[in-house]
């Protein structure tokens, strides 16, 4: 059986800050879904960890939110937002409609 996150997750290669116990770090962000996203940082990441992310998803559309890290491996973690405005969930989400039409269409 496949995983059914699977169908939801959109690729994208965006960078962004991470920020973590008081220090400031560059992230990327790797995949996003509605309810949390993958990175790789230049520091290492630990399940449980609780970050917050800013990133520029497109040329108007910023976005704040905090993430609890529910699976991490080195540099490369996964996420569920767990803090976001409803405002940048908005632009999220947006951005992810769009996406997906993209996605869909190219193939």
């Amino acid at each position: 059986m496949s995983d059914p996150r699977h169908h939801f997750r959109i690729p994208v290669n965006r960078r962004g800050l991470m920020h973590r116990n008081g220090a400031t770090s560059l992230c990327t962000l790797v995949d996003l879904t509605s309810q949390g996203l993958q990175i790789s940082a230049d520091l290492p990441l630990l399940a449980g960890d609780r970050i917050e992310i800013e990133c520029q998803l497109e040329a108007e559309s910023r976005i704040h939110c905090a993430l609890k890290l529910t699976h991490a491996a080195g540099r490369h973690a996964g996420g569920r937002l767990i803090d976001i405005t409803p405002e940048h969930h908005r632009r999220l989400m947006d951005f992810l409609g769009r996406q997906s039409v993209t996605t869909h269409n190219s193939h």
